[in-house]
């Protein structure tokens, strides 16, 4: 968190079915939360575990009593009997131990090879793309695509000319400077070309297929970042495969919006 929020932490493991299997900060689940006497605590333990767990869930909670809210997140842990033996084991399969390190494979990083990469360098980016390290991220080096392009290494860019009836660069300027006189969106895209959603005031969704992708455009009036998700149409606004622990809601409080895309591919 950004900053302590009122309250403690509760650490425990849940299977892949979402049932619990065990607590472990505290090891009782029923005695609540820990660390309510400092918010500011750091803490280390070497938690044992009696029995292998595969596929299971690691959960962690942290309350924000001044929000009147628990905030959750989870992660895939598989617990496995015994020490790994052989060289690619003690490096997550992904490298071979040589003099105490792992020599990781091509995509692959981290102290045992534990993080898998979508680029090491700036070759592994085409059209002009860079490779960047997120330390945070699931993936930890990730190519940034010039303007145009996209895919995991910016090996795809628009194709506007597979569109019936549409020549090169009529819907989307892939090219810079801006041309506002072309395009009447920021210079950038021809409105015409999209079915939109005007979801407020300020913030529109343009889309429309092309072939067997969808093209999305998200113009939001913000000062952080947009993010966009699918599920089927019908499913509430629950998180369906999430281990909901004890004293957690299943209702999201969700500032989001929702709309159908009707695809004709």
């Amino acid at each position: 968190m950004a900053y302590p929020h009122q309250g403690g932490y509760r650490l425990s493991l849940w299977d892949s079915n979402g049932t619990f299997v065990r607590g472990i900060w505290p090891e009782n689940i029923e005695d609540g939360f820990a660390g309510l006497s400092d918010q500011t605590v750091q803490r280390s333990d070497n938690v044992v575990f009696l029995e292998p767990c595969q596929s299971c869930i690691l959960l962690t909670e942290r309350q924000g009593m001044e929000l009147d809210d628990v905030f959750q997140s989870c992660a895939d842990v598989n617990i496995v009997d015994g020490q790994p033996q052989s060289s690619r084991e003690r490096c997550s399969g992904a490298g071979e131990f040589v003099d105490g390190l792992c020599r990781c494979d091509h995509l692959r990083s981290g102290p045992i090879c534990q993080f898998k990469d979508y680029c090491t360098a700036d070759d592994d980016c085409l059209n002009g793309g860079q490779c960047v390290e997120e330390v945070h991220s699931l993936i930890r080096k990730t190519c940034f695509c010039a303007f145009g392009y996209f895919g995991i290494n910016c090996q795809l860019s628009a194709a506007p000319h597979i569109v019936p009836g549409e020549a090169l660069g009529d819907c989307f300027n892939r090219d810079y400077p801006k041309n506002e006189w072309k395009f009447d969106s920021y210079g950038l895209f021809k409105n015409s070309c999209y079915e939109i959603e005007q979801l407020n005031k300020e913030d529109v969704v343009y889309y429309r297929t092309l072939e067997d992708e969808i093209e999305i455009i998200l113009d939001y009036r913000t000062t952080t970042w947009v993010g966009i998700g699918w599920r089927p149409i019908g499913i509430d606004s629950s998180c369906r495969l999430f281990p909901w622990g004890p004293d957690s809601s299943s209702e999201l409080n969700e500032t989001a919006h929702s709309l159908t895309i009707q695809l004709q591919l």
